[in-house]
């Protein structure tokens, strides 16, 4: 294999097809062959810090490879993200997500748009899709649930229903999303 440096833009292999730059994190920079369905060979990942000759060092290329890059696409701050990965985000999010609410707007979008939201198994990210799937913004949660205090909660519940809320509520993830004091955009 060619030397791969913080440049390369994509990987020319005989036997496994073309890999192209798709995400870029503090930590790692992932190489992905859109066209292999296989997760066991359609990602690379290097090391971001490149050896004292430039070269970028494998960390591998298997199954648990191509699942980090998607954990990393939801929860990891990005230094580049291709326009490729970008449009097709969505789709990781609608099918590896639960949706949380079907039509909000953003104040970090000016409210220009609604979004569906959606929080990730770990119950850690919020992802919120624009209706028109152009725009995808990210949210880590500073704080889980079950470890909101008693006064929180009721902060939370009477944020969203006002006098309606009774302490039998139960708190979800759309109240948490919805409040805004719990989570966090992810740049």
């Amino acid at each position: 294999m060619e030397a791969i440096t913080k440049e390369t833009l994509e990987i020319v292999t005989p036997w496994d097809g073309t890999f192209h730059k798709a995400l870029e994190t503090e930590e790692f920079i992932y190489f992905c062959n859109y066209e292999e369905g296989d997760m066991n060979g359609n990602t690379k990942m290097f090391s971001s810090k490149p050896s004292e000759d430039g070269t970028l060092k494998l960390i591998g290329d298997n199954y648990h490879i191509a699942s980090d890059c998607l954990r990393a696409m939801e929860e990891d701050k990005h230094i580049f993200i291709s326009d490729y990965a970008k449009a097709e985000f969505h789709h990781i999010v609608e099918e590896e997500m639960t949706e949380i609410t079907d039509s909000v707007e953003l104040a970090e979008d000016n409210g220009d748009d609604e979004f569906r939201v959606y929080v990730n198994y770990e119950e850690n990210v919020f992802v919120a899709v624009s209706y028109d799937k152009k725009k995808v913004l990210r949210y880590k949660i500073t704080k889980a649930i079950k470890d909101l205090t008693q006064e929180e909660k009721e902060d939370v519940l009477h944020y969203r229903y006002s006098n309606l809320a009774t302490d039998e509520m139960d708190i979800g993830f759309d109240d948490i999303f919805l409040h805004g004091k719990f989570i966090e955009l992810i740049k």
